[in-house]
């Protein structure tokens, strides 16, 4: 495999105090996955909107060095990055550019190249920092999944958002954007669950008052809980859906593991089950295993306003769907048993009926849990894609506004019969997302797709692109991280952007997450990853950003756009989506 050399942008301050500005700087990232023999050079130049250049970097001698593929951790998750700077943005007058690198020999001959436009706008800033009431486990193992996760909501109807962190069964912790805890809870003997953990904050009652859905209590006596949001008590909680089924269905397989946890077997039975395999610790054998995903899904299945849930069971291929009532009283469930569930389903109302219907895997199911249709997994995938489809979303994004499916596959379906529209077949779809990202009433959709799986690696990380409602493509970035795709109205024009990591790696201690807007021009980069939400009420999205890996999970940052240092105002609300209630985990 022949070296490559990427663009992007890094955070040059990595510990600012609140109020600091946080600027960013363009560098690039030269990739030899074989190794390098022999020294190649680095040309950087950077090229104004009428095509004019007004930068060109000193040549740089990228020496010799091992293969890449040498420096992954022991996981095959991640490398450690090292960048070469190139320009620090303040240096450069707002509008837009064209960013070129290569990589020559002695000789002049180009090895590899690749350009990247940017549209610098005002760096962000830090505008709060909360220290996290929660010290991770001290076990090296389960520290990678008890970093939590993080919602945003009024949870006691001031007008003011208050952030909500929760680590599994275990620990639930409200703060004030100041960071004043409101209330917290603690269960040291609660269960660890994966990042898929079932959390939700939402005002399912109509009242102003956000409640916190989640789970609480250990493997064999989990319960889903309905809190209280401003006060943490338990308004009620019942037996976790389809917990104990999946646990009997699950429990010969994960006898199986402990005697050999390399036993295909027991694998493949984990999977038909749907009992998802992440986290456990078995005193007697002293043998890990993984354990249990489940999530929770706002949704409108009679017609009444979003006072529903959607609790999907099992974290994907075979997994369970059970719809609850704003008392958690069952309304119906369903059972994805073919193998191609995946990960994260979309509620949607598709018929115009006024009650939102389930599009997961290759089926779509009515608000009444009834199945609609099915199709063959081939129609949604490439022939060389055997898993599962990670996720699906639904927007205005067919003619004339009307709503259709996509999914991370990069396929798009009619809801009404399951026809594909279009398909451009990926290596594996890991997220999908549909936001109008430019002027004009027509919506975009972007994805992300595993790039590296056909080669066994990550060296090729992530491709990123965003497409028309044709399936046309508008722009793309390759080499991206995994995870962490998001949209956000970052400077508030009522548009939305795209969020995603910049750096090669999965769980990166020092990560740069990258603001791209509707042309694909990178716009902002901030020190830490995060989802978008207006918290303080001024009409442009910050990020909420912590970390799930808990090595630097001690708080929870907010970034704002700096605005003293814009020049415009917003210009219109923001454009939400109407079919979309979730953000996802």
């Amino acid at each position: 495999m022949q070296p490559f050399i990427r663009i992007l942008g890094e955070t040059t301050n990595r510990s600012p105090e609140v109020g600091d500005v946080v600027p960013w700087r363009l560098s690039t990232h030269v990739v030899t996955p074989e190794g390098l023999t022999r020294s190649l050079v680095r040309q950087v130049e950077i090229d104004d909107e009428r095509g004019e250049r007004v930068f060109a970097a000193p040549p740089l001698i990228i020496g010799p060095r091992p293969p890449d593929l040498e420096r992954f951790d022991r996981q095959g998750q991640a490398m450690d990055c090292e960048y070469e700077p190139v320009l620090e943005l303040d240096r450069l007058d707002r509008g837009s550019y064209m960013v070129r690198a290569r990589l020559e020999t002695d000789d002049g001959d180009v090895v590899a190249e690749s350009c990247l436009p940017i549209r610098p706008e005002p760096p962000p800033r830090l505008q709060s920092r909360i220290r996290l009431a929660w010290a991770p486990s001290e076990d090296p193992f389960e520290r990678l999944y008890t970093g939590g996760i993080v919602r945003a909501g009024d949870i006691d109807g001031d007008g003011r958002v208050e952030i909500v962190h929760a680590v599994g069964a275990r620990h639930v912790c409200v703060y004030r954007l100041d960071g004043e805890v409101v209330w917290r809870y603690d269960d040291p003997d609660g269960a660890i669950i994966y990042n898929t953990a079932p959390f939700r904050v939402h005002d399912i009652d109509g009242d102003g008052c956000a409640e916190i859905f989640c789970c609480r209590g250990p493997f064999g006596d989990l319960k889903l809980a309905m809190l209280d949001g401003a006060t943490g008590d338990v308004r009620r909680d019942i037996p976790f859906p389809l917990m104990a089924e999946t646990e009997v269905a699950a429990r010969p397989h994960l006898e199986t593991l402990k005697q050999d946890p390399k036993s295909e077997q027991g694998w493949a039975g984990m999977w038909q089950t749907g009992y998802t395999v992440r986290f456990a610790f078995d005193p007697e054998s002293g043998t890990r295993f993984g354990l249990y995903g489940a999530k929770i899904i706002v949704s409108d299945f009679r017609g009444r306003g979003l006072r529903d849930l959607l609790v999907q069971v099992g974290d994907q291929n075979c997994t369970s769907l059970v719809a609850l009532d704003e008392h958690l009283d069952e309304l119906w469930r369903h059972r994805v048993d073919d193998g191609y569930g995946g990960h994260t389903p979309a509620a949607a109302d598709l018929d115009g009926d006024g009650r939102d219907e389930i599009a997961v895997g290759t089926r779509l199911l009515d608000h009444d849990g009834t199945l609609l249709w099915r199709k063959p997994f081939d129609q949604f995938a490439a022939p060389w894609e055997d898993d599962h489809i990670d996720q699906a979303h639904a927007g205005p994004f067919g003619p004339d506004g009307a709503p259709v499916i996509v999914y991370s596959c990069r396929v798009c379906v009619d809801p009404a019969t399951g026809e594909t529209r279009w398909i451009e077949p990926t290596w594996h779809g890991q997220e999908a997302h549909v936001a109008r990202m430019l002027p004009g009433d027509a919506y975009q959709a972007v994805f992300s797709e595993r790039e590296y799986r056909h080669s066994g690696h990550l060296c090729h990380g992530t491709w990123f692109d965003c497409r028309d409602a044709e399936g046309r493509p508008l722009w793309s970035y390759r080499h991206a991280a995994l995870h962490m795709h998001r949209m956000l109205d970052w400077n508030g024009d009522g548009l939305y952007e795209a969020s995603f990591g910049l750096d090669l790696q999965r769980r990166p201690v020092r990560p740069n997450l990258g603001i791209f807007d509707g042309e694909g021009q990178l716009t902002c980069v901030l020190p830490r990853y995060g989802f978008g939400a207006d918290v303080d009420g001024d009409g442009f999205d910050e990020l909420v950003s912590w970390t799930q890996w808990p090595d630097v999970a001690d708080t929870i940052e907010i970034y704002g756009m700096d605005r003293a240092a814009m020049e415009r105002g917003r210009a219109v609300p923001a454009s939400l989506n109407p079919f979309s209630y979730n953000e996802p985990d």
